[in-house]
């Protein structure tokens, strides 16, 4: 646990979650699940989400710069992830009008 909490937000797949734990993938998988209950993809999913909200509404960074942080290919890739995750795009939750509140999907 302490392995990835320390390292989670300088990996971009779960691929080099279990290359750091020394695990192969399949082995990686199941013994993530049992330590926390869900697949690494969703969990590393969920803490991006909260990292991009927190820049979103507590950095001075353009949406720009955080779409470049976080590794989105593009801004438009980065306002579809925030409309799937967020159900508004960047702009709307940076000025405080998103619809709903984050987090929009479970996992």
């Amino acid at each position: 646990m302490d392995l990835m909490y320390r390292n989670y937000r300088h990996i971009t797949s779960v691929q080099e979650l279990a290359d750091l734990s020394l695990y192969s993938s399949s082995g990686f998988k199941k013994q993530f699940y049992r330590v926390f209950g869900n697949s690494p993809s969703v969990w590393l999913r969920n803490r991006k989400s909260a990292l991009i909200y927190q820049d979103l509404n507590g950095s001075g960074l353009s949406i720009k710069e955080i779409a470049d942080k976080y590794h989105f290919s593009s801004v438009s890739s980065f306002s579809t992830f925030c409309r799937k995750n967020f159900g508004s795009p960047p702009g709307k939750i940076r000025s405080g009008k998103s619809v709903r509140p984050w987090p929009t999907k479970k996992g």
